[in-house]
């Protein structure tokens, strides 16, 4: 017998396969053989559904499957069972050899000690992500995996599942809007409101905008990956025109722009708030809130039951499900709420 090609549960393959001195080529379903092996075990198709846990007539299709695919009845009435041909018997054996070899040599799992790894992570991320919350990640990750190298990379969101599949990257952490896939586990992870940052002598003063200031002022919109998508929503929900005078494509030209004129720009608080701290010439005020100075309704305050599902994405490429978590309070960290 000889194996061209294995594959994992619940897949097929073709692979070459030495039966009574002929060589077979297939396209075979490797879920037949515990199937096969089982029916000869227990000489009943009745009792070999029971022990699978499969029902009768699936074992029944599955075993007219394979007599069509090797040209013999392989199994045979016989009193209250059936009986194996010899063709059976020799299927078997290469069966029980093929999954012994499948669950030794290829699916075995060794226990994964990241203390002593010394590999590479990928993770694909956004700039934001990498400006205020990787600081933190990175000393936590280093305590857990002190040997390893972490390598961050940005593409674009619809990259995402197709390069966690093909191994290309082990995990995606950040802000990505409209990220879906049938191999992806998503998972929120931290929540956040959002901030405006203006320059410090900004004619604004206070620690809050009203919806008249908010209107009256000029912005700047970050394009990049990771954008604010929900504070955009709600705008327009709430019918709040945001006069955009820039639109930039990262974040690295805010500070001295802003430090250097009237715009403002809205950003996830711990992001707005590490950036003023950082550049004297900056300052932090809060977005519009209902009834601030006359103001009516929400205006970058959604109610719970107006936040988008969509969770920020931890993923994993082995994730088989996809999850999303909803809370209250807070805007959530999401898919979609990144930087405006």
């Amino acid at each position: 017998m000889r194996i061209r090609a294995a594959a994992p549960p619940n897949a097929s393959y073709t692979f070459a396969l030495r039966l009574d001195s002929t060589r077979i080529n297939m396209k075979f379903d490797l879920n037949l053989l515990p199937i096969v092996c089982t029916l000869y075990e227990e000489r009943s198709v009745s009792r070999a559904a029971a022990k699978l846990g499969k029902s009768q007539p699936t074992i029944s299709r599955s075993l007219k499957r394979m007599r069509e695919t090797f040209g013999d009845p392989l199994f045979v009435k016989s009193g209250r069972g059936v009986q194996p041909t010899a063709k059976a018997v020799v299927l078997v054996a290469s069966a029980r050899e093929i999954m012994s070899r499948l669950q030794g040599d290829i699916f075995a799992s060794s226990e994964f000690n990241p203390t002593a790894y010394d590999g590479k992570f990928t993770v694909a991320t956004t700039e934001a992500a990498e400006y205020w919350l990787w600081p933190h990640a990175f000393s936590r990750l280093r305590q857990l995996s002190p040997y390893s190298t972490l390598e961050l990379v940005r593409m674009p969101t619809s990259s995402i599942p197709v390069e966690l599949e093909n191994g290309s990257i082990d995990l995606a952490l950040g802000f990505f809007a409209g990220l879906c896939g049938n191999n992806v586990m998503r998972q929120g992870i931290l929540r956040i409101r959002p901030i405006c940052m203006l320059r410090a002598d900004h004619p604004f003063r206070g620690k809050k905008l009203s919806i008249k200031q908010f209107q009256s002022v000029e912005h700047i919109v970050v394009d990049a990956i990771g954008r604010n998508l929900t504070v955009d929503r709600i705008l327009v929900q709430n019918k709040i025109n945001r006069k955009v005078a820039l639109i930039v494509s990262g974040y690295a030209s805010l500070a001295p722009i802003i430090s250097s004129s009237n715009l403002i720009v809205t950003l996830p608080r711990a992001l707005g708030m590490r950036m003023a701290a950082a550049t004297p010439g900056l300052k932090v005020m809060e977005p519009p809130r209902p009834n601030s100075s006359g103001d009516r309704g929400p205006v970058l305050a959604p109610k719970a039951s107006e936040r988008s599902p969509q969770s920020m994405a931890t993923q994993h490429a082995q994730g088989d499900h996809l999850t999303t978590t909803r809370g209250s309070g807070e805007i959530e960290v999401r898919s979609e709420d990144a930087a405006a």
